[in-house]
């Protein structure tokens, strides 16, 4: 049987068969292996997402720095196009201010110092275009060598914080760490504050209490944020646990070892591993608050979470390791720094007997009240201090004795300055200055002479002080 086509259709079968031989044969196209393959790095740090996107080259048997890339030439950080870094919100970068924005990452090489380079644009292939009058940033940074090679160019991030990470760049035997900060506690506290203050009836009363408690903000209300929030759960021993927490970073040793035992006896109700944990954990505060763990230190706050208006006190973190360097306690003291000139017209101002009066309670800075923290109990004359996190605010005197107060009232803002929380005061030996201090000093120091350390107070043509010593 014999079935002819009709033409079109013999026309359509010779377009096809012809179209398939063609097709059989073209090659496919070959996927080479890269020599420096691509990576994206994502990481959030707090609220801001962080993307790094760049090449990876390998050694390979080759010298890299001072070899494959020399020495005082600006290198694109990686292979093929210049890595590119995204930054959701501002940053800070060794000190260095970075606004928010995608960028072309690029170092200039040293053997003691690196320089790395954000320029404003980012997709660049290598550094054959590269441009200073572009750059946003240059940030200085100083290699670390390592024992052990990176076989491959690596971008990483480590030491994860809420406010602060490190970023590094690392191949061969050498790695450049980049201290990372971002902005958390201005953007969330204020959110804290309005839920708080709202009438919704479900607040985030634990998430808001340990927030200010990793922060160092107001642990006062902390506290009262977790009161209120066992109130609501009673039988939670694990929010027990965090109240004895705050406590303990209060300085109130004989309430977070009352507190921290209710929780051992909660904990003893439950059964599992829940049991097992937080009894372990509420134990470590009792031993830490009895003195037979080593303490735990209360931490003054990384950074002041308000500055002041304009910027016309800074704020300082300023410590000292008081005793021997490996067995001494570390005291640390945060204050604003205002200066002797007026900040709106320049004008110098008359500091004491004007500005501060005389016999009257003065907040000692500007902004958020001057805090101590000191791990171990200070002895002060006959005034013991115990451990624990204080405002220290000053009563000057022209011809009696002048005061510095140690308060339990923390994390407020400075004034008016609320003398019921008072827990001691101590008398100041005042002398004159030979030069004068424009801007509010307060330091704390070791005195090997004396077994002890020193508070001194400077400003305009006065300093303050009262040595102390640490109780064993």
């Amino acid at each position: 049987m014999t079935t002819c086509l009709p033409r079109p259709a013999l026309l359509a079968l010779a377009i096809s068969v012809l179209a398939t031989g063609l097709f059989a044969q073209a090659p496919a196209p070959i996927e080479f292996p890269a020599p420096s393959p691509a990576c994206t790095l994502k990481q959030r740090v707090g609220l801001t997402d962080i993307t790094v996107d760049y090449s990876r080259p390998s050694m390979k048997g080759r010298v890299i720095f001072g070899g494959l890339e020399p020495w005082g030439e600006t290198w694109r950080a990686g292979a093929n196009g210049a890595t590119k870094v995204t930054f959701s919100t501002p940053v800070k970068l060794n000190g260095t201010a970075v606004p928010a924005g995608t960028y072309g990452l690029f170092a200039l090489l040293g053997q003691d110092e690196w320089t790395i380079i954000l320029n404003k644009v980012p997709n660049q292939w290598g550094a054959y275009q590269y441009d200073p009058k572009d750059d946003v940033a240059r940030i200085k940074a100083a290699p670390v060598a390592l024992a052990d090679a990176v076989e491959s160019f690596t971008i990483e991030f480590n030491d994860l914080r809420d406010e602060s990470a490190t970023l590094s760049l690392a191949w061969e035997k050498t790695r450049v760490p980049l201290k990372l900060e971002v902005e958390v506690a201005d953007t969330v506290v204020p959110q804290i504050e309005a839920a708080m203050a709202s009438a919704d009836p479900k607040k985030p009363y634990v998430q808001a209490a340990m927030f200010y408690y990793d922060h160092n903000l107001d642990l006062a209300k902390a506290l009262g944020w977790m009161d209120a929030a066992i109130a609501a759960q009673p039988d939670a021993f694990y929010l027990v646990y965090r109240r004895a927490l705050i406590q303990e970073k209060m300085g109130d040793k004989p309430g977070a070892l009352a507190t921290a035992k209710a929780a051992l006896e909660g904990a003893a109700k439950a059964g599992g591993a829940i049991k097992d944990e937080y009894t372990r954990l509420s134990q470590a505060v009792i031993d830490r608050v009895s003195g037979t763990a080593p303490a735990a230190a209360p931490a003054a706050p990384a950074k002041p979470r308000v500055n002041s208006s304009g910027g016309t006190s800074p704020h300082e973190t300023t410590s000292a390791v008081i005793g021997d360097r490996k067995t001494g306690i570390r005291v640390t003291l945060t204050y604003g720094r205002p200066f002797s000139h007026n900040p709106k017209t320049g004008e110098l101002r008359k500091i004491w007997g004007s500005l501060v009066k005389w016999d009257k309670a003065d907040r000692l800075g500007a902004d958020e009240a001057t805090l101590l923290v000191t791990p171990s109990a200070l002895q002060i004359g006959a005034t013991t201090i115990p451990a624990g996190a204080y405002t220290l605010y000053i009563i000057p005197s022209e011809a009696g004795v002048s005061h510095l107060a140690f308060s339990t009232n923390i994390g407020k803002w400075g004034v008016p300055v609320d003398e019921t929380h008072d827990l001691a005061r101590v008398d100041l030996r005042k002398d004159p200055l030979e030069t004068r201090v424009d801007q509010l000093t307060i330091a704390v120091a070791n005195d090997k002479a004396a077994g002890g350390g020193v508070i001194k107070i400077m400003w305009e043509n006065t300093q303050f002080s009262v040595p102390f010593t640490v109780k064993p």
